[in-house]
């Protein structure tokens, strides 16, 4: 019989950072809408750190893609992964720097009003001026940083830069009023971390567009090189936009919280009060969708007990693990019928990443919002979105 040649993949690990975290033709990321940014972050230092397969660390490669692929886009997509690498490496003199040459007074006050709606006090729909003299204040407070400018420059952006890794302290648990104090991920060396493909190669976690990929590998450099503006961008320059060599799987989908290594969970031993659980999901819920399922309903199974292992899972959709470590079990969906204190977690629907949890509180099921129905919406009913349930149990 003939020759097989079997190819053996490379398996990488990735997050997205996806359209809602850029303004179009914009580089700098945008903690609006759902203030995932610093969870992926997090989430990226977390897997990057831990060991690998033969307990090496990985290596990180920051991807940017752009929606066209002409010269200057490739550029942009370019600068999109350069803003995050700067995050990961608390390298506030690189942020700066680009900010002067390239950012805009769009993407920084949109900033502030996403650091309003946390409690900053910059809203800028009291005014610019004063939203800007708002988070001087707020800075000087937090971390000491003094910003003598009247206006946006350098040391106000520098200050955005702070204030955004706050917000990554706070998941990877460190204390938010002290420096960052995590160890900063190695980058690829051969591109020095980043790789602009403007819309030459689709991202992980869709279509190209504007979205940075935070991509995972383990060993040596699989064959990325680097590249100047202008070369044509093709798979030999990169491979890990190959399907052929590559297998992509989420930083959150790896047990242990995408930290590389896939070994036996180890069960919590503390007990969970699902009436408790279910009271403060009933308490702290609003009227309608606001798009933080994940984070209402984790509040609500901390408050009952239930312990999430930092970084948080990203995506609601990730959350199954951290339920059977909990002492939850999977249930049959055939014949279903729910119990006070079930949680429900969906799979993401067509052209959507994050997925959907709920619980039930004994009369109807909770997100961040009561549902009407058992199905969160409509786009998750129409596509029959795969969904399991899990109930607690302690032997």
């Amino acid at each position: 019989s003939p020759m097989v040649e079997v190819v053996s993949k490379l398996q990488i690990q990735f997050e997205s950072l996806t359209g809602d975290q850029f303004l179009s033709n914009a580089i700098f990321p945008l903690l609006h809408p759902d203030e995932n940014l610093p969870e992926i972050l997090a989430q990226a230092i977390g897997a990057a750190l831990a060991k690998g397969p033969v307990g090496e660390e990985g290596t990180l490669l920051i991807q940017g893609h752009f929606s066209s692929g002409s010269a200057d886009e490739i550029d942009r997509s370019d600068l999109r992964a350069r803003m995050i690498k700067a995050l990961l490496e608390k390298d506030a003199n690189a942020w700066g720097t680009l900010a002067v040459m390239h950012g805009t007074e769009s993407e920084f006050f949109q900033n502030l009003s996403a650091l309003a709606k946390l409690g900053w006090a910059c809203d800028p729909s009291a005014g610019k001026d004063s939203a800007h003299e708002g988070f001087k204040q707020e800075v000087k407070a937090r971390y000491g940083l003094a910003i003598q400018e009247p206006t946006l420059g350098a040391a106000s952006w520098k200050a955005l830069h702070r204030s955004l890794l706050e917000g990554v302290q706070v998941k990877l648990g460190e204390d938010a009023s002290k420096p960052p104090a995590w160890k900063t991920p190695r980058m690829n060396p051969a591109t020095k971390g980043v790789f602009g493909w403007g819309s030459n190669a689709p991202a992980a976690g869709g279509p190209a567009g504007r979205t940075v990929d935070l991509c995972l590998y383990y060993g040596k450099n699989p064959g990325i090189l680097p590249v100047s503006l202008g070369m044509p961008l093709t798979l030999d320059k990169n491979c890990l936009e190959d399907p052929v060599k590559v297998s992509k799987i989420p930083m959150a989908a790896v047990k242990g919280g995408g930290k590389g290594t896939v070994g036996a969970e180890k069960k919590t031993s503390g007990k969970i009060d699902l009436k408790k659980m279910v009271e403060y999901a009933d308490a702290n819920s609003f009227d309608e969708s606001h798009g933080k399922c994940a984070a209402k309903v984790r509040e609500a199974f901390q408050a009952g007990g239930g312990v999430v292992d930092q970084p948080y899972p990203i995506h609601a959709k990730d959350y199954g693990p951290t339920l059977t470590k909990n002492h939850f079990q999977e249930i049959e969906l055939a014949n279903y019928s729910e119990k006070l204190g079930d949680i429900m977690v969906f799979d993401a629907p067509p052209n959507e990443i994050h997925g959907h949890i709920q619980l039930f509180d004994g009369t109807q099921w909770v997100s961040d919002f009561k549902q009407p129905h058992r199905w969160p919406g409509s786009k998750y009913e129409k596509a029959n979105v795969s969904h399991k349930a899990y109930r607690y149990h302690v032997e």
